[in-house]
């Protein structure tokens, strides 16, 4: 099987393993959300589909989810916003593998590995497929070697906005077919103690038919699901709290991509402070701090005659 790729930002401790309460399997029919209709937004064109798809398209563009339409507990979403928030990648156990990286297909399609592009091109790939919903953009694992040891996580992602218990969790695999591990963190970067790890396997149950044309493994789509956030918490005897980011452990090799998804704003959630807003916000603040600060002296010169 190929190494398929991480999940989209690695740290860990170095060489720690994973920590955290019992793995839970995500699966159709219990803790999984029934996805009943999905949009997207393809080249410029807002497309439906109200069944999943039964074949593969290539694709050279941007796939975009515009609305993912689920039912759960007898309760009808539509999943229209998404954590686009800034995030940051820390404990990262990588050290110089082989075999993985990130696809980014927007208008074109750029590759970017550990070994062509260094570590801090690769962790800046993966947040930024973190933070979008474009499922074109996802982690590979192609013929990897030099990878942390089984059992051993690959990264942990901490996100500038939380999740809180009305959100969910959206996992998309290149072809569905292996699995990876996530463990919930708190504001700290600390593993949420005996809260679930969650299990995302070959039960992927939205078949989206877009494949990357650039993506040598011809016929493998991205496939997705989506779980409510308070999976990590089912069936435990603690509280639910905001989870601020995940413990990635990739040992099944997976092509991968996920986001948060609500029917309400990320940007009402609780911030984490150690994750700086996304550099497009710091541009806005600048530009407008420099006007400010024109319009501030001419005010002071304004009348002043020498």
């Amino acid at each position: 099987m190929i190494r398929l790729n991480y999940l989209t930002f690695y740290f860990i401790i170095a060489a720690a393993p994973l920590s955290g309460g019992t793995v839970v399997n995500v699966k159709d029919g219990g803790n999984m959300a029934t996805i009943t209709e999905v949009t997207y937004n393809v080249g410029g064109n807002s497309l439906t589909q109200e069944n999943q798809a039964s074949g593969s398209n290539q694709v050279s563009g941007a796939v975009e989810t515009t609305n993912i339409s689920i039912e759960e507990g007898g309760n009808s979403k539509d999943l229209t916003f998404y954590n686009l928030g800034n995030a940051k990648i820390v404990n990262n156990n990588f050290s110089n593998p082989a075999g993985v990286g990130v696809y980014n297909t927007t208008s074109g399609s750029t590759v970017v590995t550990i070994e062509n592009d260094g570590m801090a091109a690769y962790e800046a790939a993966v947040i930024e497929s973190a933070t979008n919903r474009n499922l074109m953009n996802y982690l590979f694992y192609d013929g990897t070697s030099g990878l942390p040891g089984v059992g051993v996580a690959d990264f942990d992602i901490l996100f500038r906005n939380s999740w809180t218990a009305d959100d969910y969790l959206v996992v998309a695999e290149r072809n569905g077919n292996t699995y990876f591990e996530l463990t919930p963190l708190d504001v700290n970067g600390d593993v949420i103690a005996d809260a679930n790890v969650l299990k995302f396997d070959s039960a992927y149950n939205w078949r989206s038919g877009y494949e990357n044309e650039s993506d040598e493994n011809d016929g493998q789509d991205m496939w997705f699901t989506a779980t409510s956030i308070k999976t990590f918490y089912q069936e435990t005897s603690i509280t639910f709290s905001e989870i601020y980011g995940f413990r990635v452990n990739n040992d099944g090799d997976a092509d991968v991509k996920f986001f948060g998804a609500s029917d309400d704003t990320f940007e009402n959630n609780p911030k984490n402070p150690n994750v700086i807003p996304e550099p497009s916000q710091f541009g806005v603040v600048a530009s407008l701090l420099a006007i400010s600060l024109v319009a501030g002296r001419r005010r002071s010169r304004k009348g002043v005659r020498n």
